[in-house]
């Protein structure tokens, strides 16, 4: 078999790892850390020695065109630098991974005894793997329950074992390993379930989900979870959907899967940090009968009831709970009821955009002005949808009173953009001169150009810019307007103002057609500074500032000059040699 899998290249592998994993496996393999290497088909095999003398398990599958996939029990679990020295290992020493059959085939060849007798080794050696006897075993090709007259209910305290087992195993030690062997844990119940539900064994596939939410949501908190274990919480989720879907002509058991679904939303909203509910509320609506929806509306309106009243209108949750329960009255045809209830109940943000989807403008915008209006998001989210509902006004208006508890300072560019866009170009100018006293910036100064050219204002309007500037001693702003404007000398002013050498220079520099003697003050200074900074790259900086100003004496003819200056600098700093270097180099 080994002759017929692919030879591959480093680059082959650095191609298919990420640089830092190949980098890292090229050291272990040299250093000789790799052991136990084989070929079982055509799968490569092999134990890596980790920094603190760890063993990890790295496996990879070839097939005629390469790489097919890796795995390692390391934390990384793929793709890690115990693969990458495994692969390299296969590159240039194939002949380390001597062959040996796939284990399926191994297997298949022993008789009864011989497994019985392999089986009782391996728990001999690894004594937690016994629980494994409690559950049903996925047998490809095979059903778990052989037919349906000979289907019984398969004990789910067999799971809760596994589950409550695998939750003491979540050691602060090793957070991530130990989670993400959890999380391999619950996968394997969940494809149990789903295993039952292919065959249409329904009960016994809404015994493994259930089992998996009961142990372990009341413990997810203390979890260092990295969304492994969240993603099979929303697979044994929707696996009891799917049981839902299955069984909705059964009123009892209908009315518990709808309940174990709320529930899911429940610990969903309450928890608020991870999405473990994920179609549920959709299933709920899809499957719920009339005569179950009664009792569902009550459990929501009982769940808002019990939020803080500190929260009361303004919480996400009750946003989701109101969606909630807008989209069960919405199937029942009955949206005033929810009207009534959400304003009763404080669902603010529900009841505001249905009363916008049902054009009642005026309604809507009532509720906006006396509740939502807690948070400059609250605020903006509202403005929005009222201006695609056609009242750009009103949500302009809307978000504008919320302008003096805006510490953060972006309502006032967002609310001028909208007015500029909604025709009202004065009122956008007005908010960019307010925004102008507390942030200032050139592209806002350019803004409010534009928009008073377009009002004729300019003229008026750019002394005033300027001056409340000054009065805040913002010498940087002004020396970059001036600059801007070509003002030479006030852009040099600006800058000695403002004391920042950087300033000067980036000034200098524009104006050293004009000004030369400006750029030669700079550009000396700006050498020094590269002098004292020491290094031969701050040398070289240094000597080419050293040149442009030898070239600015000359031009000057101003010669002797330059020959004192350099004459007086390379004195002083005779002690550097690299110095002295970088200036021969320079041609100085």
């Amino acid at each position: 078999m080994a002759a017929t899998l692919p030879a591959l290249t480093e680059e082959t592998v650095c191609h298919y790892l990420p640089t830092s994993s190949f980098d890292q496996g090229q050291h272990l393999y040299r250093e000789g850390r790799l052991f136990n290497t084989l070929c079982r088909g055509n799968q490569l095999e092999g134990y890596c020695e980790g920094a603190r003398h760890e063993r990890h398990r790295a496996s990879v599958v070839l097939g005629s065109e390469g790489i097919v996939s890796d795995s390692c029990t390391c934390a990384i679990g793929t793709a890690c630098k115990h693969v990458a020295a495994l692969l390299v290992a296969w590159v240039h020493e194939p002949r380390r991974f001597p062959e040996r059959e796939a284990v399926n085939e191994t297997l298949a060849k022993m008789g009864r005894n011989e497994l019985m007798a392999l089986v009782q080794e391996m728990l001999r050696r690894a004594p937690e793997l016994e629980r494994l006897l409690d559950l049903p075993l996925l047998v490809p090709g095979t059903a778990l329950v052989p037919n349906e007259e000979q289907r019984t209910p398969v004990d789910a305290e067999r799971y809760r074992r596994q589950l409550r087992y695998a939750m003491r195993g979540t050691s602060e030690d090793d957070w991530t390993e130990s989670t993400e062997d959890l999380a391999r844990e619950i996968a394997s119940i969940v494809d149990i379930g789903e295993r039952f539900g292919a065959q249409g064994d329904w009960e016994n596939a809404q015994g493994a989900y259930q089992a998996i939410l009961d142990e372990v949501l009341p413990g997810y908190g203390m979890l260092y979870d990295e969304g492994e274990v969240a993603d099979e919480l929303r697979r044994a989720v929707t696996g009891l959907g799917d049981c839902l879907e299955a069984r909705v002509k059964e009123p009892r058991v209908r009315r518990t899967l709808l309940q174990a679904l709320l529930d899911s939303v429940r610990w969903n909203i309450d928890y608020g940090r991870v999405n473990i509910s994920g179609a549920a509320p959709g299933f709920i609506v899809d499957y719920a009968m009339p005569e179950d929806r009664e009792a569902l509306r009550q459990a929501i309106l009982a769940a808002v009831a019990a939020l803080p009243q500190t929260e009361r209108g303004q919480s996400w949750r009750h946003e989701a709970w109101g969606r909630l329960l807008l989209e069960l009255d919405e199937r029942d045809g009955n949206v005033e009821r929810f009207l009534k209830s959400a304003e009763e109940e404080a669902l603010y943000w529900p009841l505001f955009e249905t009363l916008v989807r049902l054009g009642r403008l005026e309604e809507a915008t009532h509720i906006a002005r006396h509740h939502l209006t807690e948070t400059l998001e609250d605020r903006m989210r509202a403005a929005e949808a009222l201006e695609q509902a056609g009242r750009p006004l009103e949500g302009l208006q809307l978000a504008e009173a919320g302008l003096a508890n805006d510490p953060s300072e972006k309502l006032a560019p967002w609310l001028a953009e909208r007015y500029e866009q909604n025709g009202e170009p004065e009122r956008a100018l007005a908010l960019h001169q307010s925004q102008w006293k507390s942030a200032p910036s050139v592209e806002l100064y350019e803004m409010i150009e534009e928009l008073a050219t377009s009002l004729d204002q300019w003229g008026d309007l750019q002394p005033t810019l300027i001056e409340a500037l000054e009065q805040q001693h913002r010498w940087a702003m002004l020396s970059r307007l001036h600059l801007r404007e070509e003002a030479w000398e006030q852009a040099w002013e600006a800058a000695g103002r403002e004391g920042a050498a950087s300033l000067r220079l980036e000034v200098a520099q524009a104006a050293e057609a004009l000004h030369p003697e400006w750029a030669i003050q700079a550009y000396t200074e700006e050498a020094e500074r590269r002098i004292r900074h020491r290094g031969r790259d701050s040398y070289a900086v240094a000597a080419r500032y050293l040149r442009r100003v030898r070239d600015l004496y000359q031009q000057a003819e101003r010669e002797q000059e330059w020959k004192q200056f350099i004459g007086d600098l390379r004195e002083r700093y005779q002690h550097l040699g690299t110095f002295d270097e970088q200036l021969k180099k320079a041609g100085l």
